[in-house]
């Protein structure tokens, strides 16, 4: 059920009932939040859940929220086409060294554009932090700008608000600070962090743009989170620079099986993602890699689907804002008609996050741009104008059999793609 619906009511209810509760401990003294029952309950689940932390705990502390004046219906992650997200990141347990929370040791997150793939990848920051408060974290963006304004919006969700504390704030205090005390730029260190006196150079978050990380400093965790742009990938040299850049990056990671998350969105066939996905993004019997079905496990939902390398080690969560169903495409296909999305229409069409982009606004982007519609919102950066053989083509250059000459030599030569490489995905007949 979307938000607006039943779950809206007992979203609002929940709220309603935490705002009293946290009234009620502020009469007591909020010292004493964390210790409480209830204290160690909400702490414990925070740090399990992370369906329920988008969803709830969180929203008064983030930026869509606006400091908390916005009711928590409004809250996008409400939308159960959010919860594959909780299901791709790492479950985390304070009980267990961290290299030992999961055998998958890479992650990719490919998301429309616009559909809040690095807000929830933020929250995922914050639960590793209050799991782990000496963990190392290395976020690797595009542009040294957007490094900042990551950076920024993680350290909202741990600053102090005295007049109108945030549930962080009273529920983990020790991780809280005034904004003043944050430091500038690209760095965030944790009070608790400091507590610890652990003598690592490293920050609890440091974020840098491709090439320009520091050598000699170590992580537990990197995010890759919007690395490659349309900036950095506009010529198969750049895709292949920042591609080697992203895998040098990776030499920071602690030794001994830590993790990595890359979050984007696609730009380019030959960027970062599509080698990631050419690598890993096997299912079936596949001649090339060897790996069979029992190698991989795919799971699917409303315009995703999460596709596990049980081989490799690697879960690979992929959404496309806008689809053709199978049953419009084949029917499109037997009357002759051009199988697009305007041919299909609204009802014939599976749309992955129907309220923040909904099928008119999707139309608008897809007739002001095709190939950028389907590279940043359908993770497709081949548009179908541009391949050079399709259905219609080979149409008509086929004749029926029986309007094969009756004499002389007749001869039929195909070429069959065994790949999906660029220049090697197609099938050639003459």
């Amino acid at each position: 059920m979307r938000p607006g619906g039943g779950r809206s009511k007992g979203a609002a209810f929940e709220n309603k009932v935490a705002k009293l509760v946290v009234q009620a401990f502020s009469k007591l003294g909020i010292d004493r939040i964390p210790i409480s029952q209830l204290g160690v309950e909400v702490r414990r689940r925070s740090q399990r859940d992370l369906k329920w932390l988008a969803q709830y705990f969180l929203w008064d502390s983030q930026v869509a929220s606006e400091q908390g004046t916005r009711p928590v219906e409004e809250n996008f992650f409400l939308d159960p086409q959010y919860d594959c997200f909780a299901e791709l990141f790492v479950k985390k347990d304070p009980n267990v060294p961290i290299k030992k929370l999961s055998p998958v040791k890479t992650r990719i997150l490919l998301w429309p554009r616009g559909g809040a793939k690095s807000s929830y990848d933020h929250i995922d920051t914050v639960q590793w932090i209050i799991n782990y408060p000496t963990i190392r974290i290395l976020y690797l963006t595009a542009e040294a700008s957007l490094s900042k304004g990551f950076t920024s919006e993680i350290k909202g969700f741990f600053t102090l608000r005295e007049d109108e504390p945030t549930f962080f704030n009273l529920f983990f205090p020790e991780h809280c600070c005034l904004s003043k005390d944050m430091g500038a730029g690209n760095v965030f260190t944790t009070p608790e962090y400091k507590r610890k006196k652990s003598g690592r150079k490293e920050p609890t978050v440091f974020a840098s743009s491709v090439g320009k990380t520091k050598a000699g400093w170590r992580f537990e965790l990197i995010k890759a989170d919007d690395a490659v742009s349309d900036r950095n990938s506009e010529t198969a040299e750049q895709c292949s620079t920042i591609s080697d850049k992203l895998f040098l990056a990776e030499k920071l990671l602690m030794p001994g099986g830590f993790y990595r998350d890359y979050v984007g969105t696609r730009y380019a066939e030959e960027e970062h993602y599509g080698v990631l996905l050419e690598k890993y993004l096997k299912t079936g019997n596949d001649p090339v890699t060897g790996l069979t079905s029992d190698d991989t496990e795919v799971l699917t939902g409303i315009g995703w689907v999460l596709t596990r390398n049980k081989t490799h080690h690697v879960d690979i969560l992929v959404g496309k804002a806008c689809q053709i169903k199978p049953e419009v495409e084949e029917r499109l296909r037997a009357e002759g008609k051009p199988i697009n999305y305007l041919e299909a229409g609204e009802a014939g069409c599976i749309l992955l996050l129907p309220t923040q982009q909904p099928y008119a606004w999707l139309m608008g982007e897809f007739t002001q741009n095709e190939k950028v519609f389907e590279g940043q919102l359908n993770q497709n950066p081949r548009i179908a104008s541009q391949r050079g053989f399709n259905r219609l083509s080979l149409i008509k250059a086929t004749i029926p059999y029986n309007l094969l000459p009756r004499s002389g030599p007749v001869s039929q030569f195909w070429d069959l793609s065994f790949s999906q490489k660029k220049g090697s995905d197609f099938c050639v007949g003459s």
